[in-house]
């Protein structure tokens, strides 16, 4: 298996990531219509992508393809806390059937590197934090999350 990671084509991913989302619906537990599960709309990361296009940050969204197809993919979100912290929210999936081979960890440690980053470039010596999000139906993530040393913190 040869993985390739790249940085977000922009619109023409919406539809590989949309896909990975259908995917993960039943593995996952995610309520596709619940208003409480994050499931990206398609207009929502239509909307973010292009977002990303016209803000030069497609190098904040990573993209894993296997054997040409699309995997997974993780991006950063970034904002500033009211107590001075910056908070780095690192979000990825991956398709089911392409779990437990590293891919998670692989974009999670890419997350935090550019995280760490983005930090130091754009808030040097200010205080930040990594953060990650798992419903409490998504099983795997919520254990890639705690075995990279993340704890519940909400």
């Amino acid at each position: 298996m040869h993985i390739v990671y790249r940085s977000t084509s922009g619109l023409s991913d919406l539809n590989a990531f949309l896909e990975i989302h259908n995917d993960r619906f039943e593995r996952d537990g995610v309520d596709p219509f619940s208003s409480f599960e994050d499931v990206p709309k398609p207009d929502v990361l239509r909307q973010a992508l292009m977002e990303a296009e016209r803000t030069g940050t497609r190098e904040d969204w990573r993209v894993a393809v296997a054997e040409g197809e699309v995997v997974g993919y993780s991006r950063i979100n970034w904002w500033h806390e009211d107590d001075g912290l910056w908070v780095y929210l690192i979000r990825g999936w991956v398709k089911p059937g392409w779990r437990g081979q590293g891919l998670g960890s692989a974009m999670l440690a890419w997350g935090e590197a550019r995280a760490r980053m983005l930090a130091e470039r754009d808030h040097p010596g200010e205080p930040f934090e990594f953060a990650g999000n798992a419903s409490s139906t998504e099983v795997d993530t919520t254990a890639l999350l705690l075995d990279a040393g993340y704890r519940a913190g909400y």
